[in-house]
């Protein structure tokens, strides 16, 4: 017997296997994060909290958020003053969307607005870019590869100039992270040709939202040079060159180390002579490796991590993919053509199986006729 597929309701919806098969991992452990849109069949504006509930779930049983962290921190949503101020509550730290127009990189949730625009062709503003990125700061851009079921292609000349920009591309759970972690103080001692720097580890009395993402402290060293450096006791290597992806390490630039530590990190420099108390200084550089500004780009309306990460397969650039199941309706016609043809096939073949029928039962007849 042949079957006509239910017609799901508009709240049912698939997810998407790319979070869990190779694509998903593989965006992670290169970099970058996933966050969420939204679940069909919630309302941020009606319950907060089981909105953000809904979008845990559905991340953390196939995802993990970054390589910092399993929970998720980044939203897509634009919300009113009074349910804003209350996200923070329920584990929210960042929300952003088309709609909202400000950044607001203050308070214990951020509001991301897109002032750089798109990476979509016909969209994207390379001119605009470069003039927010002049500025310093963060600049926050958007991709969806697919709008009204067409697929949007990218600009390449802007992602180019990005690709090789010295901004420090980042998601984000670690622009946000980062912000709040790299005033802390940290413990610097002079020991001989020695100089121990150490950042204080994260405690059940921190932002339980924050992740453990490494921050860059600059120690001028004065006459004397650093010879090596031990991370928690392990000798690390200095970079050969600056780092795109961020992680715990270290460089020197003239008479200054840039040393990038993880909080809980101790670490340990040698140098090729004594240090002067007098002679040794550092400071705190806003962003990663003391870069001049910040990028951040999030894929909208992520319906299909594999087609909306697909240009960006060896890219340096590092994303946030706001995801979000596909309902039957984003689903397209598949589904309604498929039982239609059915249906159609179930006539036509209740059809044929009833003419075979009658002409057998015809010649039953005419048989049983000629043997009387």
């Amino acid at each position: 017997m042949l079957s006509i597929p239910h017609a799901a309701a508009t709240t049912e919806w698939t997810s998407d296997p790319w979070l869990e098969l190779i694509i998903g991992p593989e965006r992670i452990a290169g970099g970058d994060e996933i966050g969420c849109h939204g679940i069909p069949g919630t309302s941020i504006d009606e319950d907060p909290e089981a909105w953000v509930l809904a979008c845990r779930n559905y991340v953390g049983t196939r995802s993990q958020a970054s390589r910092w962290s399993n929970e998720i921190v980044s939203f897509g949503a634009q919300t009113n003053a009074e349910i804003h101020s209350d996200l923070a509550t329920h584990g929210v730290a960042i929300t952003g969307d088309l709609e909202a127009t400000d950044v607001t990189p203050e308070g214990e949730v951020w509001t991301i607005g897109f002032d750089g625009g798109g990476l979509e062709k016909n969209v994207g503003d390379l001119e605009r870019v470069k003039l927010a990125a002049a500025g310093g700061g963060m600049v926050h851009m958007h991709w969806q590869a697919l709008i009204d079921d067409i697929n949007v292609r990218r600009d390449r000349d802007l992602v180019n100039w990005l690709e090789n920009s010295d901004a420090w591309s980042a998601t984000w759970g670690e622009v946000w992270s980062y912000s709040l972690l790299r005033n802390r103080s940290m413990n610097l001692t002079i020991e001989d040709e020695y100089i121990v720097l150490e950042s204080p580890a994260l405690t059940e009395q921190d932002d339980l939202r924050l992740w453990p993402v490494p921050t860059t402290v600059g120690i001028t060293t004065g006459a004397t040079g650093v010879v090596s450096a031990q991370f928690n006791e392990q000798n690390v290597a200095e970079w050969a060159e600056r780092p795109s992806l961020l992680e715990r390490g270290w460089r020197t630039e003239g008479q200054e180390v840039l040393i990038t530590l993880q909080p809980g990190d101790v670490v340990k420099l040698t140098l090729n002579g004594p240090a002067a108390q007098g002679d040794v200084t550092s400071r705190i550089p806003e962003w990663f490796d003391d870069k001049p500004w910040v990028l951040t780009i999030a894929g909208l309306h992520v319906l299909d991590l594999r087609d909306w990460s697909a240009d960006f397969t060896s890219s340096p650039l590092k994303f946030t993919w706001l995801v979000e199941p596909r309902t039957e309706q984003e689903n397209g016609p598949f589904l309604p053509c498929l039982a239609a043809t059915i249906a159609m096939a179930v006539v036509i073949v209740g059809g044929l199986v009833l003419r075979r029928d009658r002409q057998l039962a015809s010649r039953a007849l005419a048989a049983w006729n000629e043997s009387e």
